[in-house]
């Protein structure tokens, strides 16, 4: 039931783009902050997605994580 203005709303999605979760903080019915939460690439996965598909094999990614975040992770790694 919370409306979020377009501010907010353009926040999350540019988070979301690069990569990070956003979690809104509301507080007795009010929002109070945004929080992006990131988990961190590890350097050798582009390789192994790499090798994988060299393998001839198809290479999926998945998560529980919103779909833009998802491609985000995605494209970094291949």
């Amino acid at each position: 039931g919370l409306v979020i203005n377009n501010d907010i709303d353009d926040s999350m999605t540019e988070h979301e783009r690069k990569g990070r979760t956003a979690v809104l903080v509301v507080v007795d019915d009010e929002l109070c902050g945004l929080i992006a939460i990131a988990d961190t690439v590890k350097p050798e996965a582009e390789l192994a997605v790499h090798i994988l598909k060299s393998m001839g094999l198809e290479v999926v990614l998945m998560t529980g994580d919103n779909s833009k975040t998802a491609r985000s992770i995605a494209s970094q790694v291949g």
